[in-house]
């Protein structure tokens, strides 16, 4: 309902876009919403190419449905495009959603049917709706929690560009997404503009908590909420054994005994990654075992403290930013992993417009092993597991034709 007419009728060439000797385009608003067709016969299909430019830095959505397999995405300008700078597929009669923060400038929403190998016949199933809409109010980054005891903490954050009017809301929760009421909801509130921080209290001791904030910006327009930040309140035991723990990128743990703490036993047990955080607090000893592996870049601390405290102040946890924030330019990387960490199964998936051919996978260890091997022929996805694997650090290594890429993925619990 309310929406636009495509412009070409199906069987037309009239915004085939950078596909076309002569790019065309048709052009979209923030806020409209276009209703269309596609087609596919398995050698060629029609792409449906819409213009839009943004005077300032704007979080981008488009949301569409079809009536045959679906592909929608965001490119740069001009033409030639030859990848996504965002993009998701669906089945038919699945709605999708892809969303990007893009700076000033001319941008193409690109819709098209997201298989080769299914036939659309115009007057057929043939049918799309897509809605492009926008918002410069953004969330703030980099929410911390810092002098938590077990009843009370403070959380800090760093405020987005531009500033919101109307300051901030913010969640402290045991369970549920931010804003989806009172379940697992411990705690909320409000600062005015410019406070950048807020002292909750009334926590449970011995609880993991997620933090989010959100921005205000006046009137009915809120920013999303953030990445979440996480911290446990503590609670002290005699003694205190870690056989093994994954401290991954972001993440931050403080372990607390009123004796002894005991860390590790066989390797890799005890794994601190990249930008991760560990601290352990003992008030009499502390035993490091064989299987503690703390990589470049990872933080990890114990000392002796007979009479505290005993975790009131943990290292801060950084929050995961997304990486729709990264500056609109074609992505480099021809393929995603997802998801990562994973506790066993993941996705390796195809980024570009027109799929890689003779595509070889291999996953290594990190001490160089390798552990699985692969292929693609012409799929835009593979599915993989490790799952048979212990927790730790893995590496995906992509051959396609005279391209190799290699990924991180961590397996977790």
């Amino acid at each position: 309902a309310g929406s636009t007419a495509e412009l070409e009728p199906c069987g037309a060439d009239l915004n085939g876009g950078c596909n076309m000797t002569t790019p065309v385009f048709e052009p979209i608003s923030l806020g409209e919403t276009k209703n269309g067709t596609a087609w596919c016969n398995r050698t060629d299909r029609d792409t449906d190419w819409y213009i839009f430019t943004l005077t300032e830095k704007t979080r981008v959505t488009l949301t569409a449905e079809a009536e045959f397999p679906l592909m929608i995405g965001f490119t740069n300008s001009p033409c030639p495009v030859y990848d996504f700078i965002n993009y998701q597929s669906g089945e038919s009669g699945t709605t999708i959603t892809v969303a990007s923060i893009l700076n000033p400038g001319t941008y193409y929403a690109w819709i098209g049917q997201a298989t080769w190998g299914t036939i659309t016949l115009c007057g057929g199933a043939d049918k799309y709706w897509a809605k492009l809409t926008g918002s410069a109010c953004f969330e703030p980054t980099g929410v911390t929690a810092s002098l938590v005891t077990a009843t009370t903490a403070t959380i800090s954050w760093t405020a987005p560009v531009p500033l919101p009017g109307s300051g901030y809301q913010y969640e402290i929760r045991t369970s549920g997404a931010p804003g989806s009421g009172a379940t697992g909801l411990a705690a909320s509130g409000t600062t005015p503009a410019g406070v950048l921080n807020a002292a909750v209290s009334g926590l449970t001791p011995g609880t993991a908590y997620f933090a989010y904030v959100r921005s205000n910006c006046g009137g009915t327009s809120f920013s999303q909420w953030s990445a979440l930040a996480s911290f446990t309140t503590p609670t002290i035991a005699v003694n205190l054994t870690i056989p093994s723990a994954v401290v991954s990128s972001g993440q931050s743990f403080c372990y607390n005994a009123l004796q002894t703490i005991t860390v590790g036993g066989n390797p890799p047990n005890f794994v601190v990654f990249t930008g991760g955080s560990s601290t352990m607090i003992a008030g009499l000893n502390i035993h490091y075992f064989p299987g503690v592996l703390v990589l470049s870049g990872g933080f990890m601390h114990g000392y002796i403290a007979p009479s505290g405290p005993f975790c009131v102040t943990p290292p801060l946890v950084k929050a995961t930013v997304a990486n729709e924030e990264d500056p609109p330019v074609t992505e480099r990387s021809f393929f995603k992993v997802y998801p990562n960490p994973t506790t066993g199964n993941f996705t390796l998936e195809q980024k570009r417009l027109q799929p890689c051919k003779n595509i070889r996978v291999e996953v290594y260890t990190m001490r160089g092993v390798k552990i699985l091997t692969s292929a693609m022929n012409g799929e835009w996805k593979l599915e993989l597991s490790i799952s048979e694997m212990p927790v730790g650090l893995y590496f995906v290594k992509v051959i396609a034709d005279d391209r190799v890429e290699t990924f991180k993925l961590i397996r977790s619990r």
